[in-house]
This record gives C-alpha cells, sequence and structure tokens, in this order.
C-alpha cells in the first residue's frame, strides 16, 4: 500500500444510546472494507461487546475524556465516572481499566499518596484483566507497578550495600 489513499470511510448519525450497536457496526463495516480474513476466533473477538450497558460504556468513553486532560480535577472526575459506570455494570472490563490508568495517574503526577492510588489501581487493573485478559490499559498498569517495584527494590540493594 504505497499510495496515500482512504480505505475506508463513512458517516454515522446515531444517538448517544446506541454507542454499543454503533461500535458493533464500524468494526464490521471496516472489516469488511478493508476485505480482511478474519478467523472465527477472530470475528468473535471483533463481536465482543466492551460492556453490556451502554450508559456504563459512554460513562468510559466520558471518563476516558476526562483522564486525559491530566489536571487533578479532570482525573478524580473520571475515577468517579469509571466508580459510577462498574455500579451500573459489574462486568464492564473497560471500566476497572480505565479506573486503574486514572488511579496510575493521580499517583504518578502526585495528586493523592500513593498509599492510596496504588492499591485501586492495581486492584482495578487485576479485574479488568479477570474479566477481559486483552485490555492493554490493564496490562501496561501492572506492568508499571512491576517496573517500579523492581526499581525500588534494586536501589534499596544498592543504597543498602555500602552499609552493610
Amino acid at each position: 500500500m504505497g499510495r496515500q489513499a482512504q480505505l475506508w470511510g463513512g458517516r454515522y448519525n446515531r444517538k448517544m444510546t446506541d454507542l454499543l450497536a454503533l461500535q458493533d457496526d464500524l468494526t464490521n463495516e471496516i472489516a469488511e472494507k478493508l476485505r480482511l480474513q478474519l478467523s472465527g476466533e477472530d470475528k468473535k473477538k471483533l463481536r465482543k461487546q466492551p460492556a453490556r450497558s451502554n450508559e456504563a460504556f459512554r460513562l468510559v468513553l466520558e471518563a476516558k475524556y476526562s483522564a486525559y486532560k491530566t489536571y487533578p480535577e479532570a482525573v478524580s472526575r473520571a475515577i468517579a465516572l469509571c466508580e459510577r459506570a462498574i455500579e451500573i455494570d459489574p462486568q464492564c472490563a473497560p471500566a476497572y481499566a480505565e479506573l486503574s490508568t486514572a488511579s496510575m495517574t493521580q499517583d504518578v503526577l502526585g495528586y493523592v499518596p500513593t498509599s492510596e492510588a496504588r492499591p485501586r489501581a492495581e486492584w482495578a487493573a487485576q479485574k479488568a484483566l479477570a474479566l477481559d485478559d486483552s485490555l492493554a490499559e490493564a496490562h501496561l498498569c501492572l506492568a508499571q507497578f512491576t517496573s517500579t517495584a523492581g526499581i525500588l527494590q534494586q536501589e534499596k540493594r544498592r543504597c543498602a550495600a555500602p552499609w552493610s
């Protein structure tokens, strides 16, 4: 595909109450227009709904938008939106993944104490992966925990070594 060409395009006028149906339609149409040769397993993955509730999914999208602003009030709002989405749909894996990401953001940017943000972020990432192990956001948060823990252990050993 050497030339710059539009492969797919479309216009969709839907109500906000049809987000899940719109996502399903877009996924199917894009796969069809790109003439993707998908296995049965791949088709099953594409058809997988991110939430049972349209409202929960809308809240997750709103939380993502809010969290990307990264100022303290916006990240706190993202967490509240995720918690509301989880109340509506306790099986909504993306809500847990976004809760984990927003909690990590609070920790990394120093908006709340690590002792508050990290446990919530880790719990939410593990819950998200228990529901859907394909969520990159949740894997990323767990990788950050592992990386940070490993670095801290190395530094503790390095600092303690001269005094041993």
